[in-house]
């Protein structure tokens, strides 16, 4: 019995990470270069592509419906969902298809709110967006 243990004890000892390279863990040899990003990565910001699928929240007066509540009702706010098509467009109501493919978030909820600019006081549009996985 005390051979089992000896020898469990043994295998145990000699598999652990203090006999093999110990000081070889996680540390870098003197004077490594580290991959570095350059500024362009840094602030790129993610553009529209086919086959996202968008949420699209708009509403009046900046927004004012999405942060007001009254003492009986909670406004949650969901966007109805859209996807974008092969071609870089997506098809809304009252406007049609529009093209967004290739423009940020931000430039893609500006170019939104100046399209229901025509139809809705101080428009405030919410964008959101994920990847399909198909």
């Amino acid at each position: 019995m005390k051979k089992i243990v000896f020898v469990v004890s043994f295998l145990l000892f000699i598999t652990s990470c203090k006999v093999f390279s110990p000081s070889e863990m996680l540390r870098t040899k003197i004077n490594y270069s580290y991959s570095k990003f350059t500024d362009e990565q840094l602030v790129q910001e993610y553009k529209i592509a086919p086959f996202d699928e968008l949420s699209v929240i708009v509403s009046s007066n900046n927004g004012e419906r999405l942060v007001s509540t009254n003492a009986t009702t909670t406004t949650t706010a969901k966007g109805n969902k859209y996807t974008v098509e092969y071609d870089g467009m997506v098809k809304l109501p009252v406007f049609g298809r529009v093209k967004i493919s290739g423009l940020t978030v931000r430039e893609t909820e500006k170019t939104l709110e100046d399209l229901y600019s025509k139809y809705i006081n101080e428009p405030f549009v919410q964008l959101d967006h994920s990847k399909l996985s198909l």
